[in-house]
């Protein structure tokens, strides 16, 4: 077996630009749990006003049952997800990687490595569908677009939400 069929040691760049994947992805996941709160806010107000004028017609009653329906599924939604706890949980998270991020070029690999496990053990629920569009954004951004991943339909979709 020749050298080339064994793998190179990790630098200090790569664990910087995964660290920048870090910032991307906690980024990614806080737009994507504002877009998802906000939409549920959006329902929940549209659906209020809608139940509202329906009872003062008192004209369809059976829409007024399927509106709040809706909107009782939307807020148990809210309630179960927490979008709006998340994206804030996100948004701590990516400023923590920033914080590490500024500080990594006088880190030696062996602390950014010990810093950068925590910070990825540690961190809140995020949608796995944005691995592989953060990943992609991220190599992209740091010169190395062959190293872009291909995304299936579902990556693309969730990614086109933020």
């Amino acid at each position: 077996m020749n050298t080339q069929d064994q793998p190179q040691p990790r630098t200090q760049g790569e664990a910087i630009i995964d660290v920048m994947y870090g910032i991307i992805y906690n980024d990614m996941n806080a737009r994507l749990y504002g877009r998802i709160d906000g939409f549920i806010t959006l329902i929940n107000l549209l659906g209020g006003s809608a139940i509202f004028v329906t009872m003062l017609n008192d004209k369809n009653s059976m829409i007024s049952g399927m509106v709040g329906l809706f909107i009782a599924l939307m807020a148990l939604i809210q309630q179960i997800v927490k979008p709006a706890e998340k994206k804030i949980a996100c948004n701590i998270h990516k400023e923590k990687y920033g914080q590490l991020a500024s500080r990594a070029a006088s880190l030696n690999l062996q602390e950014i490595d010990v810093e950068l496990r925590i910070l990825q053990t540690t961190g809140p629920d995020t949608i796995s569908s944005l691995a592989i569009p953060a990943y992609n954004q991220n190599v992209i951004s740091n010169g190395f677009p062959s190293y872009k991943l291909k995304e299936t339909i579902w990556n693309k979709i969730v990614n086109l939400l933020i």
